[in-house]
């Protein structure tokens, strides 16, 4: 790398200022992960162990101050509906309000954020002679530009577009004031709603004394900054509180024409770095060698990439990073990374994929024209002819079209459920699962949100919510930020240097991107106003680009030359630039040529020996009191290294926010609400009446559904977990609705007897301890019976025995090993005639009203002691061979051969495990 890091450089300086003093800072960067980068910087400069100092992101700094979260999106999407159908007293659906919903939102947070009257803003000039008295705190080029504007309107006032302009443009002061009106009541908020509120307890002095919660707030990274920031900065900095790091050079700052330094020559005047901050100046002095490379098709740009890797032997680690300007190459780039498997390097992707641009999509998209078409043959075939729907035979299942609306979110649920379990179409697309897992989140938010809200609808209305909806997602993909080549866009890339650096799709168009105008405000309005425009749009890009070349070593730029409809066919304007005024560097435009083979796949083996067969050795001593779970033996069948990092050297898996781990938490707090509800219950005999009258009366039910919640979620907020205010409200309402099904389909199952409910339970076998926790047992018709509670997929059959310890099987058969363990273990720790029955409780089975319980043995029902007697001799066996394995200190710890169990491993980026093939 050219020189030090920036954030090496900050923390050295911070440190070398405040020293040990530093863990009394509060450290604010523009988004979250600069943050982790700068914690590993400042280690290596520190003279002792310390408390690092809380880092945290402008978004966060603004929430600790005003005590407001932000709440989930489609809830203000549905709270705006409502409101503007009651102002415009149209008969709009709200499909047809979406898109209008979502511009509207945008434009309110951003009015907020640069802390407009939007009285002002969104004033009707019905006489051009006012503007200079109703304006006259704007400049005399600012009048004019609102002059031309409206003058438009007046001399054509009955054109279509200018009549629907108006319609809206009228009631946007009155829709602003309300929306906020309803969302302050109902303690909901938008992220520019808190900006503002902020902005307004600093003006009057109500700061809540925050900031005396820490001795200093550094502001690290920042470049364009709204009105509400400035003003923030402003107040710490006059009550001398504030450190400002900016990341510039002198190229772009000095000189006034150069775009990139729009925002930063400003800042830099109104908030200076320390005096004793010592910045590096490298685009004009140090030389670097920058290769640009034109490709002759769009996809090529991607499957370049590790031709340049291998090449110039770059290294697969954070030092390396591939940098997207056009986020749809993402997948193909993947596949191609896919082929560095020789280099056993690992990759951490940081950025989103268009959900619309997956075969997924395509699929959901088909069906719901199908559906839309009142089920045309024609319209059928390409569901029929599609892979997936081949491969899943699922073909009469989704051809009877859906009545009503609960039914199409069921059957798309119904489709994604088989997807996520389908083991032939997950290994053919590694891709596939990540993209149903999220298309599935985004289908029960938006099936929830109109449920909580109350919004009834017909289902040709939620079919184009559905479309809608999905269009405008992304498939997000995160990963270890520290270790690993690194996959981002440009907007993950602030604050962090690297010294190999590969930009794909650097050609114009995508470097820098078109802007798009996605507002009701218009341009003229906006520029008058302040508001960002396409300056203000190409400047922050045209800084994320300097930025980034300023400490690089060894720079490729990518773009494809040929105008195939992706591109003009011209490379980027900033390659021109950069040609003509970086004198001290190499640049060189010339194709690439490159190799693309398949090296041989090594895994990776961990001996045991030393440590390690001490650690292993303590599961086997009584005195240790030291057990593993049916988890931990389901883990070792999965891949034996992941055991190894999990249960032998205790590495902990990476905090999951809450957005990433929505069925974890959920099952967690449902887990929770049953114990709660049912312990009352031990030891007696309950009939339908008294089960269902634990959901009654309603309001103490929710009471208690709500507390068992929010201790939850506050534990977990106490533990750093972001939560937004929304989806607090959809974990407890999910919670509810839960725990009622479950309720009441265990009524159906009465009369029963609760014996235990979150029962501990240990044994040895075979001298090995064995623990874990049985989620709940009860007596029914003579049979005990041991229950676990499940919130995901329902995942209870299996062909043979041999299936539950295979590997290739695992993801579908986890659930089944898991519970059979306790019962056969249960058995002989518990001598008598008869086993347990094992139940498999899947919550969502219980909530579509279906059969959720009984385990299927080559697709029998285990209901009796007589399967159970058969399986229980083989599985055994099974067990100790699965034992023996693991504890032979001869055979080392192996990774999977099965690349399927690597696709969402926590570990992969410690085994390195190349996930994508090509």
């Amino acid at each position: 790398m050219s020189g030090i890091s920036f954030l090496d450089s900050t923390a050295k300086t911070l440190y070398q200022k405040y020293g040990n003093n530093i863990s009394r800072c509060c450290l604010v960067f523009p988004g979250r992960r600069a943050g982790l980068f700068f914690q590993e910087d400042l280690a290596k400069h520190l003279e002792r162990e310390i408390w690092m100092p809380e880092s945290m992101s402008i978004r966060q700094l603004t929430e600790m101050i005003t005590g407001e979260k932000t709440t989930e999106h489609l809830f203000l999407l549905i709270e705006l509906y409502k409101l503007y159908t009651e102002l415009t007293a149209k008969d709009q659906g709200l499909e047809e309000f979406y898109s209008l919903g979502n511009i509207l939102l945008h434009d309110f947070d951003q009015t907020d954020k640069y802390l407009l009257d939007t009285a002002v803003l969104f004033h009707n000039i019905k006489d051009l002679k006012r503007i200079g008295q109703d304006f006259s705190f704007l400049s005399p080029e600012q009048q004019q530009v609102l002059s031309s504007f409206w003058s438009s309107f007046h001399f054509q006032p009955d054109h279509p577009l200018n009549l629907h302009f108006m319609s809206v443009w009228e009631i946007l002061p009155q829709l602003y004031t309300r929306f906020n009106e309803i969302l302050r009541s109902k303690g909901f908020s938008y992220e520019g709603m808190i900006y503002r509120k902020m902005a307004n307890m600093l003006e009057e002095g109500k700061d809540n004394d925050f900031p005396n919660r820490y001795s200093r707030f550094v502001f690290i990274g920042f470049n364009a900054l709204n009105t509400c920031e400035k003003k923030l900065f402003r107040f710490l900095r006059n009550k001398d509180k504030a450190d400002f790091f900016w990341d510039y050079d002198p190229y772009y700052i000095e000189d006034p024409v150069q775009e990139a330094g729009l925002f930063l020559r400003e800042n830099l005047k109104e908030f200076p770095p320390p005096g004793d901050y010592n910045k590096d100046h490298s685009l004009l002095q140090s030389p670097r060698n920058i290769k640009v490379i034109p490709v002759t098709s769009y996809v090529m740009q991607a499957k370049i990439v590790p031709g340049i890797i291998r090449k110039y032997a770059l290294p697969l680690d954070k030092r390396t990073a591939v940098v997207l300007a056009d986020e749809d190459l993402l997948l193909p780039l993947l596949y191609g990374l896919g082929t560095l498997t020789k280099d056993r390097g690992d990759m951490n992707v940081t950025m989103g994929f268009p959900l619309c641009k997956t075969t997924l999509y395509s699929l959901l998209d088909s069906l719901l024209k199908y559906y839309n078409q009142t089920g045309s043959t024609r319209d059928f075939r390409p569901v029929k002819m599609h892979p997936y729907v081949q491969t899943l035979d699922l073909q009469d299942s989704l051809q009877n079209v859906p009545e009503n609306a609960l039914e199409l979110y069921e059957r798309f649920i119904y489709l994604l459920d088989h997807i996520d379990t389908s083991e032939v179409l997950s290994s053919a697309d590694v891709m596939l699962l990540p993209v149903a897992r999220e298309t599935r989140k985004l289908l029960n938010k938006l099936h929830l949100s109109l449920t909580l809200l109350d919004i009834e609808i017909g289902i040709t209305v939620f079919a184009k919510l559905i479309r809608q909806h999905l269009s405008q997602a992304s498939v997000p993909f995160s990963g270890e930020p520290l270790s690993g080549l690194q996959v981002m866009g440009f907007l993950e890339t602030r604050c962090l240097d690297f010294e190999n650096l590969i930009i794909v799709s650097a050609q114009e168009n995508q470097l820098p991107k078109a802007y798009k105008d996605n507002s009701i405000i218009p341009y003229n309005i906006r520029k008058a106003f302040g508001l960002p425009a396409t300056d203000q749009h190409t400047a922050m890009q045209a800084y994320y680009f300097y930025r980034l070349l300023q400490r690089a070593q060894n720079v490729f730029l990518i773009w494809n030359s040929n105008p195939d409809g992706y591109a003009r066919g011209e490379m980027s304007r900033f390659i021109r630039q950069i040609s003509f005024e970086l004198p001290a560097s190499s640049v060189t435009i010339n194709p690439l040529t490159y190799t693309h083979t398949l090296p041989e796949v090594q895994p990776v083996l961990i001996p045991k020996t030393g440590m390690v067969k001490d650690i292993l050795k303590e599961y086997l001593d009584q005195g240790k009191e030291k057990f593993l779970s049916p988890t931990a033996l389901e883990t070792y069948i999965r891949c034996p290294l992941k055991f190894y990092y999990r249960y032998v050297m205790v590495l902990k898996e990476p905090g999951e926010t809450l957005e990433e781990a929505d069925s974890l938490h959920t099952g967690n707090i449902v887990h929770a609400v049953l114990e709660t509800l049912y312990r009352p219950f031990l030891g007696k005999t309950l009939e339908r009446g008294d089960i269902l009258a634990i959901i009654h009366p309603e309001k103490k039910f929710r009471d208690i559904v709500t507390g068992v919640a929010d201790k939850y979620l506050e534990k977990k907020k106490e533990e750093g977990l972001l939560i937004e205010k929304g989806k607090w409200i959809l974990f407890t309402e999910v919670a509810i609705l839960y725990a009622e099904r479950f309720i009441r389909y265990d009524a159906s199952r009465t009369p029963l007897k609760i014996i235990a409910v979150e029962k501990r339970f240990s044994c040895r076998y075979r001298r090995v301890g064995i623990a874990g926790i049985i989620d709940r047992m009860d007596i029914r018709e003579g049979n005990l019976h041991l229950i676990d509670y499940k919130t995901g997929v329902a995942k209870n059959s299996f062909s043979l025995p041999t299936d539950l310890f295979d590997s290739r099987l695992s993801a579908r058969n986890g659930d089944v090993f898991q519970i059979l363990c306790y019962v056969f273990l249960y058995g002989l720790t518990h001598p008598g005639p008869d086993l347990p029955l094992p139940l498999l409780f899947y919550l969502n089975a219980a909530l579509r009203g279906k059969e959720a319980g009984m385990i299927r043995y080559n697709r029998q029902k285990i209901d009796n002691q007589a399967e159970l007697t058969n399986l229980r001799e083989s599985f055994l066996s099974l067990l100790n061979l699965l034992l023996e394995e693991l504890f032979n200190f001869n055979a080392p710890f192996r990774q999977t051969d099965f690349i399927d169990n690597c696709t969402f491993c926590p570990y992969s980026s410690i085994c390195q495990r190349e996930k994508y093939n090509d």
